[in-house]
């Protein structure tokens, strides 16, 4: 995890920004808090696997936060931002639980900064996933109403409900993300990059889904700006769900043609045919909140084929 703390400028008032998860997500939040107030950025243990040492862990993350908050005329604004947890579609009751009981301490850190520091503005900043949240619901509006049918889902409802209900803090802001994807490449790749990486490197790329299945993809660089802003001025509202989509449909056929363009180069595919993730999702513009402004697929799938190529270089 990393600690990043930063002084006022001309648009934004001093704060720290305590965040869990530096894979595609995380470290998109981080270069867009960077690009915005070029904060100072620790670099701090947390072991996901460990309960005891992580709550020692996170009592030195406390103390640290704490510190950088003395070093400040007045700290304006802490936020704690979740973009962490290793679950996916596959996983099982046991792994989401466990994925709670882990949002759980550091919820429980939220609390006791917000005790430490009551003259802060404190805020919540959760990732979640529209994905697991409407699997097999298509033309999702504003109105839509989740229906997880695997317990990746229900994993993910109860924890935006451990969030929004936990009185220590007032402000809470969840981000249901559509599939997100662009170049990582210390984590989990996603499908366009794996497409991409072994088109590059002339190895097949095995399709878990149907060429007809409908997703709904958006580039982290694109979330990273948008909870940028809301951990930066997080506004006066108590509890703010965003659905962040790119609010165009495409499906496999479609990613699979636009990223042959993109590399210029064949793509050697297995089609899985009994596919256990195959149900379409999608969502309408108007689901998704203010001041959004998402890049449009083409040009983003453009962007991550440059990056992958000059990793593999």
């Amino acid at each position: 995890m990393k600690l990043l703390y930063w002084h006022e400028t001309d648009q934004y008032p001093n704060g720290i920004a305590v965040l869990f998860g530096t894979g595609l997500v995380g470290g998109a939040i981080e270069r867009a808090v960077r690009q915005a107030v070029n904060p100072v950025a620790q670099k701090m243990s947390y072991d996901w696997g460990n309960a005891e040492t992580r709550r020692q862990q996170s009592q030195r993350i406390e103390q640290a936060a704490i510190a950088r908050a003395a070093d400040m005329e007045r700290p304006q604004s802490i936020a704690v931002i979740w973009a962490a947890g290793q679950s996916g579609f596959g996983s099982t009751l046991e792994d989401m639980q466990q994925e709670l009981e882990t949002l759980k301490d550091v919820l429980a850190l939220a609390g006791r900064l917000a005790a430490a520091l009551p003259q802060a503005v404190h805020c919540l900043h959760h990732v979640s996933s529209s994905g697991g949240l409407f699997e097999g619901q298509v033309a999702c509006g504003p109105k839509a109403e989740p229906r997880p049918l695997r317990p990746y889902g229900s994993g993910k409802m109860l924890q935006e409900q451990a969030v929004i209900t936990m009185p220590e803090v007032a402000r809470h802001h969840i981000y249901r993300l559509t599939s997100v994807y662009g170049h990582n490449p210390s984590g989990r790749a996603g499908l366009i990059p794996t497409l991409m990486t072994n088109a590059i490197k002339r190895r097949p790329s095995y399709i878990q889904g149907s060429l007809s299945t409908l997703r709904d993809y958006v580039l982290a660089e694109d979330v990273g700006r948008f909870m940028s802003r809301n951990i930066l001025l997080p506004g006066d509202e108590t509890t703010c769900t965003h659905l962040i989509a790119q609010g165009r449909p495409a499906s496999i056929f479609e990613i699979v043609q636009m990223v042959k363009k993109a590399v210029n180069m064949p793509l050697h595919l297995q089609i899985d045919p009994h596919p256990s993730n195959a149900r379409s999702m999608s969502f309408l513009p108007s689901a998704t909140p203010e001041g959004w402004r998402p890049t449009p697929l083409l040009t983003g799938i453009a962007q991550v084929a440059q990056d992958v190529r000059l990793s593999l270089l």
